[in-house]
């Protein structure tokens, strides 16, 4: 599930194709390509849940740093108990807020002409009633720049991000190890580009995710991403210094609502 709606649009398939603030989450070797100060915010509603995404890019004199925070607002969850006739769980009337937020910082650097490293580390924190969880998490990415081809690794939870609830009992939890491999391609004097996706999670089967871009005009970009059955479409919209971004994911599950993400992005230039 991507916050970004341009890499919603590709179905997630933004390992070797993101780029500015949006490459704190895909790949944060990326970060490095854009070469200007960024400000991203966007806002959607899916599964219940109600998501806010603000990332910032900032040109320092050293290396460029990205710094994100994601709000996710679960509303009022349901407690369960047993009943003791049935010893079957049932929903009670008492309910609890769920809360989820993470904070993320990042760097990349060229580490040859056409080779970029990035880190990211994660703070992440969920709340839930009277009780929370919270741990940190590093990841790490590559980029590689051949002409028009971009190939890209990413490799979450390097160092894994050790949940663990601040109850009596104290459950802890790992967050997944996920490896994306992804490769990027222009075509057409920049006109046309496709990217595509191979992800690794562990205890799961590699999935794999396609996209394409179209670029009619400057301003106006289109993009196209399908996986297992479910459709994404998005659009950028270029008004220097600002770009609008909208996202539409189609679900195939009856019980999922289709979904839709409004993004904006305002860049300025580094002083000199």
């Amino acid at each position: 599930f991507s916050l970004h709606p341009r890499a919603a649009s590709f179905w997630n398939s933004a390992v070797a194709s993101s780029t500015g603030s949006a490459a704190l989450t895909w790949n944060p070797a990326a970060i490095s390509l854009e070469e200007n100060n960024e400000w991203f915010i966007m806002g959607t509603e899916a599964y219940e849940t109600t998501y806010l995404k603000i990332d910032t890019l900032l040109q320092t004199p050293i290396l460029p740093i990205s710094i994100g925070y994601l709000h996710a607002d679960f509303g009022s969850t349901y407690h369960t108990a047993q009943n003791s006739t049935t010893s079957r769980f049932q929903t009670t009337t008492t309910t609890s807020r769920y809360l989820a937020q993470q904070f993320s910082i990042g760097t990349s650097k060229y580490i040859r002409p056409w080779l970029l490293a990035g880190l990211t580390a994660d703070y992440v924190k969920e709340t839930l009633g009277n009780n929370s969880v919270n741990g940190i998490g590093l990841d790490f990415g590559l980029l590689a720049l051949f002409n028009n081809w971009k190939f890209g690794i990413k490799a979450d939870q390097l160092i894994q991000t050790n949940m663990k609830w601040n109850t009596a009992t104290k459950p802890s939890e790992m967050l997944p190890i996920i490896t994306s491999v992804g490769i990027a391609k222009t075509w057409w004097i920049s006109r046309f580009g496709t990217t595509l996706d191979v992800k690794f999670q562990e205890h799961f089967k590699p999935t794999l995710h396609y996209g394409v871009e179209l670029l009619p005009i400057n301003m106006l970009a289109l993009q196209l991403g399908i996986n297992n059955g479910d459709l994404n479409m998005g659009l950028n919209l270029r008004l220097l210094p600002i770009e609008f971004h909208f996202s539409y994911q189609n679900q195939k599950f009856e019980a999922l609502n289709t979904i839709y993400k409004f993004g904006l992005i305002y860049r300025w230039e580094k002083e000199k």
